[in-house]
């Protein structure tokens, strides 16, 4: 007979939990799993509404995994403090990496040169992922008789460091193609601008394509 169980802490517990499910049935069935097998495990979280709104969780398993008939053990833990906290935290990240969007945008142009007979369309997508920035850019330099570097960059790791040598590489080269027509030239002065000013461990990538429309 069910009439003994009535009342008990927790059955009423159950009840509540199959109130704020869309599957009650599921609860039942899940603890009628218990008393056919005695060692298994019940966990649930679900919300308490009365006297406050807080998050609970509810795990019952054997109170001795080698004596399954000496009882079990039902534990229930408010973690609302704890949700609200991994709320603040996935709050953060996402502020975080809208920041970091927007400086990795940042090291990118602005525009892209209209050229006679030649059409340029740019579509971006950063190494990093959703991960963070990275030092991957690309560029355009006018040069000499009208012509325009097209720049492909790529600099080792993510995070701000390669954010940092993604900038440093880009505006030098931009700085230097100014007072060097010769894309040969230009380069090797990046270069050595490059190397003496990252660590030793650090390196960048960088593709120019010179086009005469």
């Amino acid at each position: 007979s069910t009439d003994h169980f009535i009342g008990r802490p927790h059955v009423e517990l159950l009840r509540e939990i199959a109130r704020s499910m869309e599957d009650p049935e599921a609860v039942m069935e899940a603890y009628q799993r218990l008393i056919e097998d005695p060692s298994a495990v019940l966990a649930y979280e679900f919300d308490q509404i009365v006297p406050d709104q807080r998050r609970l969780r509810f795990v019952s398993r054997p109170a001795s995994p080698n004596d399954p008939s000496a009882g079990r053990v039902d534990v229930i833990t408010d973690v609302s403090e704890a949700n609200a906290r991994a709320g603040q935290v996935e709050r953060l990240l996402d502020e975080t990496r809208r920041t970091a969007e927007s400086y990795q945008r940042g090291l990118l142009p602005q525009s892209i040169p209209r050229l006679p007979r030649v059409g340029l369309v740019a579509h971006y997508v950063a190494a990093s992922g959703d991960k963070g920035v990275c030092g991957d850019f690309y560029d355009f330099h006018p040069l000499a008789d009208g012509r325009v570097g097209l720049i492909l960059g790529d600099v080792c790791g993510s995070g701000p460091q390669a954010a940092s040598d993604g900038a440093l590489t880009r505006y030098s080269l931009r700085s230097f193609a100014t007072e060097e027509p010769d894309a040969g030239a230009l380069f090797e002065r990046l270069n050595r601008h490059v190397a003496r000013n990252l660590p030793a461990d650090r390196f960048a990538r960088a593709l120019l394509c010179v086009l005469d429309a």
